[in-house]
């Protein structure tokens, strides 16, 4: 990925797969499989937080603070976390709803960061997988450099080991599919997943998947096989495993990738999210579909601003202008605290909507197995 122009449409695509993901599966989180097909039946995917318009979480937020930390860290992977610790303590005042424990936890730490007290939280959880994969398209086959960076704006927030390693493996996947878009052979790729591990729970699972590639076995199919009926939790195994699963098996339908991912259940935000950042990754912004695009939230962290960070982003870190470590795209602070708040009366409503249906679900949307 070498012209400029390529590299905004991939970044971009990233980006906005991200959010897009995102928004659709927050109508859907913490919901079992069989509680949403009851809900919303097998109609094809929607905006239904606020109908018709995607409002994305701090999953994809998280990810453009660090677009906006690595803009202005003069290629300096030190410099580079600090920028992204005060982004993110400040992020925490502008009331991020449905951020996670462990990265409001790691968030508030930012603020006393001072006394040299380490941010991270020992979680496996995975709400820091987005992260990596636009660390891998930002350095831009980048090799061991693009590992440190990942570890290290992991565990800002993450620092259990099968957090940081399903980290790497989402990273690795991407990388490689920026290095072989003219030449891409899923079941190659997947074949190569349990080398990008080093956690021996992680890659037994992985090393399982090309045999169902090769079925051609739906992701349901799977999810099934590893015991993760009920959903997929945000432990970071079953939430690396299926996403990359769920990329793999439909790479060149970024809305069969992200619906079949939303679908499984459980922690359908950041999973959705993930597949729609490596789908986003592969197909190019140019490629999404524009009924999708057309209907996020274009307050704050829109599609607008994505256009314009992108820009800057594309000459990162070729451009003269990264001799005087640029501050990255500015954010209306009111503006997206307003909208954090609106999120917040619309997801509650969303939730009040669906007690009458887990009423009468014969299930347990919340027991989701970590395993």
């Amino acid at each position: 990925m070498h012209s400029t122009d390529l590299r905004r449409d991939h970044i971009q695509g990233m980006m906005i797969g991200c959010a897009i993901g995102d928004a659709l599966g927050c109508s859907r989180q913490g919901m079992s499989r069989r509680l949403a097909l009851r809900k919303y039946g097998r109609k094809p995917l929607a905006y239904r937080t606020l109908r018709n318009v995607g409002l994305p979480s701090p999953v994809t937020g998280l990810v453009l603070k660090t677009a906006q930390a690595i803009v202005s860290s003069g290629v300096n992977s030190e410099f580079f976390v600090l920028r992204f610790q005060q982004r993110l303590g400040w992020y925490l005042l502008s009331c991020p709803v449905g951020m996670k424990l462990p990265t409001l936890l790691a968030a508030a730490k930012c603020w006393i960061r001072w006394f040299r007290i380490p941010t991270g939280i020992n979680s496996a959880g995975s709400e820091a997988s987005t992260r990596s994969i636009f660390i891998a398209l930002a350095l831009n086959r980048a090799g061991p450099r693009t590992n440190k960076w990942v570890e290290q704006i992991t565990r800002v927030t993450h620092t259990h080991p099968i957090a940081v390693d399903g980290c790497q493996v989402l990273a690795s996947l991407a990388d490689t599919l920026i290095q072989q878009l003219g030449s891409f052979d899923a079941l190659e790729v997947c074949k190569k997943l349990e080398s990008f591990s080093s956690q021996t729970e992680l890659k037994k699972r992985l090393a399982q998947l090309p045999q169902f590639l090769e079925q051609k076995r739906s992701p349901l199919a799977v999810a099934n096989h590893f015991g993760w009926d009920t959903g997929i939790s945000d432990y970071m195994i079953p939430m690396t495993v299926m996403s990359c699963y769920c990329f793999l098996r439909y790479p060149k339908d970024f809305r069969r990738a992200v619906e079949s991912a939303i679908r499984l259940g459980g922690d359908t935000r950041t999973l959705g999210a993930i597949v729609g950042s490596l789908s986003g990754t592969y197909r190019g912004f140019s490629e999404l579909p524009d009924h999708l695009v057309r209907g996020l939230s274009d307050f704050a962290y829109g599609p607008t601003w994505i256009s314009k960070m992108v820009m800057r982003l594309s000459h990162w870190p070729h451009g003269v202008d990264d001799l005087y470590a640029p501050p990255g795209e500015p954010v209306a602070p009111l503006e997206l605290t307003t909208t954090n708040l609106l999120r917040l009366t619309f997801i509650s409503w969303n939730r009040i909507k669906r007690i009458p249906c887990a009423l009468l679900t014969n299930n347990q949307p919340t027991r989701l197995r970590r395993s």
